[in-house]
């Protein structure tokens, strides 16, 4: 069946769970998705449903409109960007940030879900904490006080009356002769205006694309459809609630002193899931992550430097092992063996992002909770009534889709950011990607003068993203205040930044020369870390290449 707007990352034929899935036949219908912002069908899961409610004032603009920094996105991750720049000596009125929301915080902006909370501890995951001074309620954050952070963060340096809110960036064009780039935003009422920034940051996030299942008969289902922390608050109001589960998830049970802490306790945690083989002496976090090594598999970690094609069956092996330990919670929790046994884990824990909830198992024991296992091949149809799966029509009267968002493995930084991007000459950063990927540290691209990017590309991965962006800001900010300040040495106020054609391709090979580590990914069923099964041990020499060039 053919659906409009669809997205399939990958497409030929998968092992799973000693069987296998006619790609042919199911790819489509499991594992593609609908893009949100092309369909009329769907738009409205990209619209910003707060807006009304919202109080934050937007920065008024006119057009032809001058900043030295342009920001997409006003997120965690933008702030970030901005709070380290304002370190280096730019001032708040020197920046603004667009975003299609009505305010700051990015996904904890959009995401307002009953029982929503962050997974890594409030402690590392708060951006710039020591200097806000913020004190958190829980160990793990609920989702209203990451969003109030979020406004708390903007304000603290001054940033918080520069978003240009319920807009978004369409194209950002180079205009090599002014040393700027011309961006063309759209506003929520149509009105098309050109902003000319000096400097150019793609920030929007690796979680900014909603997810929609491209499952036939979706368009049908006469209800309503708007999971892992939603599924204990809807327990407990609903008269039954049915949860329809592709692949179970690996589950685990759920300090300021000096300058710096939030960074060593950060570097702390990122030690302990990394499989070192000599360990601090204190674990700081001491979470279910910190207790998690096999997830080293996908971050990396000092083994995986090491892995050649001889030693590449052996690290997957010791990985493999590593996982067993953490197989047996969910009989512990849940009552039903049967519910227990569809709830259990059978592909490797780091395959997907673990869940960490306290609550989450234990829901599966209310007499109003069932469980759909659907043995990987996912639910069948939508009719007007419900969803079909094994052949069964399950009536519903509400469905939510737990499917979440785009992977970050998918697209090119343009794409992600929903934006055109053409670099000097006229570059489509479309046509310079399609030959492979091409950074310097992740964060600049030769051709593409004073354009930072952010994101995992080339750039390392953690758990914790909120300390690998920060990295990356901090580096970004470096770089740039250093730049600045060698241009005024020579008498100039503005700078061009851009690496050389050579440190570009050294860079390329010095991450495909660790990617094979990536190799353990090869039997995990789809999710975002095998950007839904697109990363695949049968494809071409030259394909994989390629995607080893993309590797974190």
């Amino acid at each position: 069946m053919a659906i409009p707007d669809l997205v399939i990352p990958g497409a030929e034929q998968l092992a799973i769970n000693g069987g296998t899935l006619d790609k042919a036949a199911d790819i489509e219908l499991q594992y593609g998705y609908i893009d949100t912002l092309r369909s009329d069908k769907f738009r409205h899961f990209s619209t910003d449903p707060w807006a009304s409610s919202c109080d934050t004032v937007p920065l008024p603009i006119t057009h032809d409109f001058r900043t030295k920094v342009l920001i997409v996105g006003a997120g965690y991750v933008s702030l970030l960007f901005a709070g380290r720049l304002i370190e280096q000596g730019f001032k708040p009125e020197d920046l603004i940030f667009v975003d299609s929301a009505a305010g700051f915080g990015g996904v904890w902006y959009w995401n307002r879900y009953p029982g929503l909370m962050c997974d890594v501890e409030s402690y590392i995951y708060l951006p710039l904490i020591e200097k806000t001074g913020f004190v958190p309620k829980h160990k793990y954050s609920y989702g209203q006080e990451l969003r109030y952070y979020a406004n708390l963060l903007a304000k603290t340096p001054g940033v918080d009356g520069r978003g240009v809110f319920r807009s978004t960036v369409t194209e950002a064009v180079r205009d090599q002769g002014n040393a700027q780039w011309d961006c063309q935003l759209r506003t929520h009422t149509g009105e098309q205006v050109t902003v000319r920034a000096d400097l150019l940051i793609l920030a929007s996030g690796v979680l900014s694309r909603p997810r929609v299942p491209c499952i036939p008969g979706i368009e049908h289902f006469k209800g309503h459809s708007t999971s892992i922390q939603i599924v204990p608050e809807l327990a407990k109001w609903v008269q039954e609630l049915v949860v329809f589960q592709r692949t179970p998830a690996a589950f685990q049970k759920q300090v300021a002193t000096y300058s710096g802490w939030q960074k060593d306790r950060m570097i702390n945690f990122v030690l302990f899931f990394s499989n070192l083989s000599r360990k601090p002496e204190i674990n700081l976090v001491d979470d279910a992550w910190t207790i998690f090594p096999s997830f080293s598999g996908v971050v990396g970690g000092p083994h995986a430097q090491s892995i050649t094609p001889d030693n590449l069956a052996q690290y997957v092996d010791i990985i493999q092992k590593l996982d067993m330990v953490r197989q047996d919670r969910v009989r512990e929790i849940v009552h039903d063996a049967e519910i227990a046994k569809a709830l259990h884990p059978w592909c490797s824990g780091f395959c997907k992002r673990p869940c960490f909830h306290d609550d989450y198992l234990g829901a599966f024991n209310r007499p109003n909770f069932k469980i759909v296992h659907t043995n990987a091949k996912g639910v069948e149809e939508f009719t007007e009534r419900g969803i079909v799966s094994d052949g069964v029509e399950h009536e519903l009267d509400l469905i939510i889709f737990r499917t979440g968002f785009e992977p970050f493995t998918v697209g090119i930084p343009a794409y992600r950011a929903g934006i055109r991007i053409k670099g000097r000459g006229g570059l489509d950063m479309d046509d310079k990607w399609a030959e492979g990927v091409s950074t310097f540290h992740g964060i600049l691209s030769r051709g593409s003068p004073n354009l930072i990017l952010t994101g995992y590309t080339q750039a390392g991965a953690t758990v914790n993203q909120v300390h690998q962006m920060g990295v990356q800001a901090e580096h970004a900010a470096h770089i740039i205040s250093e730049a600045l300040k060698r241009a005024a040495a020579d008498g100039k106020n503005r700078v061009v930044v851009e690496p050389t054609e050579s440190a570009e391709e050294e860079w390329a090979m010095r991450v495909v020369s660790q990617a094979h580590a990536m190799a353990i990914l090869l039997n995990c069923t789809p999710s975002y870390t095998t950007a839904e099964s697109a990363l695949r041990a049968d494809l071409p020499p030259e394909v994989q290449l390629k995607a080893a060039q993309g590797a974190t």
